[in-house]
Order: C-alpha cells, then structure tokens, then sequence
C-alpha cells in the first residue's frame, strides 16, 4: 500500500476501493510477493515495504524477506495503541 496503516475510523468505514491495485497484479500473475515492516510515520502508525519475486520463486522471496528481518528489528516493534470508550 502507498499509504500507512488505516486509522480505527478508516478501517471501519471500510477500505478505499483501490486498495488491492498494488496486490492484484502479482496475484494474477503469480509474482509472490511479501510485506514486510520497515517503519513508523510521525504519528506512530506502521508502515511496510512490499517485496516481489520472480513467477513461483517463494523460496528465494521469503530468504529476502528473511534476511531483511534478521538485520532490522522492526518486525519486533509494535504501534502504540489508543484504547478510547
């Protein structure tokens, strides 16, 4: 995605309608690709890269995606949460 993580009040109104223009060309193609955590905005919402290999080659995605997360700790990181009533 092109943006950050939704909001709660985003995420309950429902997604935007395009939304899956950066996921479905590889489903339809059969490219893996992976999202992996690589950040926070200002406002603290997380934030992914997404990874795309070669036609049915998950295997050397998932070594990548594996490797990234060996040398970052943002996959150990997590978002502060808001609880309002």
């Amino acid at each position: 995605m092109p943006a950050p993580a939704f909001t709660l009040e985003v995420e309950a109104a429902g997604p935007p309608a395009d939304i899956g223009k950066f996921t479905i060309p590889f489903n339809l193609t059969g490219h893996p690709a992976l999202s992996v955590p690589c950040g926070f905005t200002a406002g603290g919402l997380p934030v992914a890269m997404q990874l795309v290999g070669k036609a049915f080659d998950e295997t050397t995605l998932l070594r990548i995606g594996r490797a990234y997360e060996q040398h970052t700790e943002w996959h150990t990181r997590r978002p502060a949460l808001e609880v309002t009533a």
